[in-house]
């Protein structure tokens, strides 16, 4: 699995205007279950703007998109490389990656290999943790 690019897009829509969304490379699931590659902002642009104004406007608009994109961009890669764990702080192991760990610690100390002592510290710390 890849970590998700977001990529502020453009697209041209009626009355002169192009309507800003952004762009996730590979898709992103949403609440329902299902995958999307766009995420419509809700922001426009003037086509030819032609006054001072309106040009500030598109410039404004423009830094507000990537803004937003950069903050969903954060928000994708804390997800990918974090995961919430029961307590809601933040590890880089998921449930069953820790499981795992337990488990091997468990054969390590039944086998005899590796120091006891620090071997049960490990397994002691992680459970301490996950408390």
């Amino acid at each position: 699995m890849l970590a998700t690019k977001v990529t502020l897009r453009q697209r041209s829509i009626s009355k002169d205007r192009f309507s800003l969304y952004l762009d996730f490379y590979p898709p992103i699931k949403k609440g329902n279950g299902k995958t999307s590659r766009r995420e419509s902002l809700k922001i426009y642009l003037k086509k030819n703007p032609k006054t001072e104004f309106e040009k500030e406007q598109n410039k404004e608009s423009l830094v507000l998109g990537e803004m937003i994109a950069s903050k969903k961009q954060i928000e994708l890669h804390r997800k990918y490389y974090l995961v919430n764990d029961s307590t809601k702080r933040n590890t880089i192991f998921s449930a069953e990656e820790i499981a795992e760990i337990e488990k091997a610690i468990l054969i390590q100390i039944s086998n005899g290999a590796g120091k006891l002592e620090e071997l049960e510290t490990a397994l002691l710390k992680l459970r301490i943790y996950l408390k």
